[in-house]
């Protein structure tokens, strides 16, 4: 039913999702999405792969952070969404910069 950019949950998103601590945590492994629409607007700022990269390793380090035992902790406070999306900013920064 849905393509490409009609998808409204993959147009312009991208999320780390881990189902650890339910009744899935054996059957769906962790993953990462980024959906089309990010993909290509990262292009057309000019940012290639280069764009790609930052958002996969950004939506990575959720899942650092969830292996670190740090979910639990994780509320709908915008203090604590600031804090969760910045440490996930880190660790994009960090295995961005170093290439080994």
């Amino acid at each position: 039913r849905y393509v490409g950019f009609n998808n409204p949950l993959l147009t312009f998103n991208a999320f780390a999702a881990t189902w650890s601590g339910t009744d899935l945590e054996e059957k769906i492994p962790d993953r990462v999405v980024l959906g089309d629409g990010l993909v290509h607007f990262m292009e057309e700022l000019g940012l290639g792969k280069d764009g790609r990269h930052y958002i996969h390793c950004h939506e990575f380090g959720h899942h650092v952070y969830f292996d670190l035992g740090e979910k639990e902790r994780f509320s709908s406070e915008a203090k604590e969404s600031i804090r969760v999306e910045t440490m996930a900013d880190a660790f994009a920064a960090y295995y961005l910069s170093h290439k080994e």
